[in-house]
């Protein structure tokens, strides 16, 4: 069986309604387009992709990680870590050189992108796996 354009997909899921009036329907469908790699919201709008490691600043602390994905009001990182001190920022964000790395091992770690000041990113080095 071939599948349609994944374009075509798209719209049929975001037309896809339950007789009940939900749109349990239409999460399904995303799951499954998801699951099968047919199709990932890249976050409506945040330039962050998948497999790209990126920084986050939020109110409260920095967070690094590699996407696995984004909606539109979560980044979901795996290989997350916390920053609690990043030393010279221009080093930092250029060889992942920090003075201090939490890592939060292999656990998602999901940011919640209101809770942003900024983020820089993709970041030309994965992301750290060692503490520091």
């Amino acid at each position: 069986m071939s599948l349609p354009d994944s374009s075509l997909l798209v719209n049929m899921v975001n037309e896809a309604i339950s007789p009940d009036g939900s749109y349990e329907a239409k999460q399904v469908l995303l799951d499954y387009l998801e699951e099968n790699g047919i199709y990932r919201d890249n976050g409506g709008g945040h330039p962050a992709h998948q497999g790209e490691v990126w920084i986050f600043h939020t109110v409260t602390r920095y967070i690094l990680g590699r996407i696995k994905y984004m909606t539109p009001k979560y980044a979901v990182l795996e290989y997350a870590s916390w920053i609690p001190d990043e030393g010279r920022s221009m080093q930092a964000i250029m060889t992942g050189s920090f003075n201090e790395v939490e890592p939060m091992g292999t656990v998602q770690t999901v940011v919640h992108l209101e809770s942003c000041t900024d983020s820089e990113g993709p970041l030309p080095f994965d992301a750290p796996t060692e503490q520091k």
